[in-house]
């Protein structure tokens, strides 16, 4: 039963993706221009967001987050459109309700079920989807069904994804 719930929401989920619904708001103008630049072969620049550039070359180059979100959103793209940004990160979104759910299932260990709970609380806290949460949210959670031994190389993974989340993922799991 509870499979089969987080499946039709993983579908629901990815229905709105493909419909680019709800458009990202917020600090997706920082987050979805390095994605597309990425897929369209320009680095990881953000010709949109002039506010919070930092590079002083005036190239636009984007410095101001680790690379790890854009860098795999823009190369799972297949086109370089913002639609195309849009459904890859409903489908990142997907897969990591997936892999929620297969976590519940096979390791009903109520400290991992706190943790893929805590994860999940965190990642639909942004209506649109379009931060760094989704692929944090996945890194997360392959490190509670991979368990400790893959620590160290995950949370490396979520600091080049998500500073502030592997902060706050050493200090919860660091009392486990």
């Amino acid at each position: 039963m509870k499979i089969t719930f987080v499946v039709a929401l993983s579908l629901l989920l990815a229905w709105f993706a493909w419909n680019c619904f709800p458009t990202p708001l917020g600090d997706s103008r920082v987050f979805m221009p390095p994605c597309i630049a990425v897929a369209r072969g320009d680095g990881l620049v953000n010709h949109f967001d002039q506010m919070l550039t930092l590079d002083p070359t005036g190239q636009d180059r984007w410095f101001h987050y680790p690379p790890l979100f854009p860098e795999i959103v823009g190369h799972l793209m297949p086109h370089a459109t913002a639609q195309s940004a849009i459904r890859t990160l409903g489908f990142l979104g997907m897969v990591a309700f997936i892999m929620t759910a297969w976590l519940w299932r096979a390791r009903p260990w109520s400290w991992l079920l706190v943790g893929a709970l805590a994860t999940r609380a965190t990642h639909l806290s942004y209506m649109s989807g379009s931060r760094t949460e989704t692929l944090a949210a996945m890194i997360v959670t392959a490190a509670l069904i991979l368990g400790r031994k893959s620590w160290p190389f995950l949370w490396g993974l979520l600091a080049l994804c998500h500073p502030a989340g592997a902060a706050l993922a050493l200090m919860i799991w660091g009392c486990v």
